[in-house]
């Protein structure tokens, strides 16, 4: 229900820092998205992450980080590209992947950025029992941030509000 909820959350406040009326099918398809996929992804994935480097040390912390980054983070941003534009009402997985092809190396910049920093805390900081609800709540601003880039990247035909949605973490 979190990411649900978060997911939901961050779109909303992407689309009204936009100044633009908030469109509740974006931030539907975005809360479908969190708890669909998002929320059990990210509690398998924090799970196999600390089976695999167990604790704090630096090492650890330096590999989790590393694994997300080479591993997840490119197969969660597809995913997610490709999810979003299956849930609109007006695309297809089609329309999913030339997205991909398009925004991922931009996205995954960005991506990059954030969760590395915010990594940094989740792997050194946070008991794993509560990864999945920090990194949650670090979404909403890596959302809201997304949103605001793949919002605005988009041509003005392709960003209406049923095809405008973010990147996922």
């Amino acid at each position: 229900a979190t990411s649900t909820l978060i997911f939901g959350l961050a779109n909303a406040l992407s689309q009204a820092a936009e100044r633009r009326a908030v469109d509740a099918a974006t931030v539907a398809r975005m809360m479908v998205y969190g708890a669909a996929v998002e929320a059990p992804l990210q509690h398998a994935w924090h799970n196999a992450l600390e089976h695999a480097l167990p604790g704090a040390a630096a090492a650890a912390v330096a590999g989790k980080i590393a694994l997300d980054q080479l591993l997840m983070a490119p197969a969660q941003l597809t995913v997610f590209l490709t999810a979003l534009a299956v849930l609109s009402a007006d695309s297809s997985v089609f329309d999913g992947l030339a997205r991909v092809r398009s925004e991922l190396a931009a996205v995954f910049r960005m991506h990059t950025s954030f969760w590395c920093a915010a990594h940094l805390v989740t792997f050194s900081l946070v008991p794993l029992e509560y990864r999945v609800l920090w990194s949650s709540c670090a979404n909403i601003v890596y959302v809201a941030l997304l949103s605001a880039m793949t919002m605005s990247s988009r041509p003005a035909a392709a960003a209406a509000p049923d095809s405008r949605a973010p990147a996922p973490p």
